[in-house]
């Protein structure tokens, strides 16, 4: 399965995208301006999982390049802030026919309504809108995850990396 992050790729959303499909076993694909390319460290640690799993890892600073044949891209911002909100019929425009949109947050204000009958029409498209409750809704599915989560630092097949640390004071 193939990936491309179109954005800011020094931010946390890359880095977690990048490590966390590197440990997946997936093809990688980073668009971003060469100011805003992946950290070095999280770049060197990805690289590392993805030779272990399989994965494929790739930089660039054309999108183009980086979308072309990717199963699905992932930005951080679909429309920014401020733009107008016409933009978002001509976003959806560029996704490929059974193409997903995934929206996470409201950085750039709430998306407009969409009817589903535009999204067959442009290619039977798949919009959602997922939170982390409803996939931790139970002890059990929340300490599965946890042990997979653990589970992978104790075997060194994932690194975490801390930028930084705070007083808690």
């Amino acid at each position: 399965m193939s990936v491309a992050f179109v954005g800011d790729g020094a931010g946390n959303v890359c880095a977690s995208l990048v490590t966390s499909g590197a440990l997946a076993g997936m093809d990688v694909r980073v668009a971003a301006p060469a100011s805003r390319q992946p950290a070095q460290a999280v770049w060197t640690a990805a690289t590392g999982l993805a030779e272990a799993s399989g994965g494929r890892l790739a930089r660039t600073e054309e999108p183009e390049e980086a979308v072309a044949g990717a199963d699905f891209v992932y930005t951080d911002v679909w429309v920014s802030l401020g733009e107008p909100e016409e933009l978002w019929d001509q976003r959806i425009d560029l996704l490929r026919p059974r193409g997903m949109m995934v929206t996470y947050g409201n950085s750039s204000g709430p998306v407009p309504p969409v009817s589903p009958l535009t999204l067959t029409q442009k290619g039977s498209l798949f919009l959602t809108r997922p939170t982390m409750a409803h996939y931790l809704r139970t002890r059990d599915e929340l300490l599965g995850r946890a042990e997979d989560l653990f589970g992978w630092i104790s075997e060194g097949r994932l690194d975490v990396m801390i930028g930084a640390e705070y007083p808690l004071t």
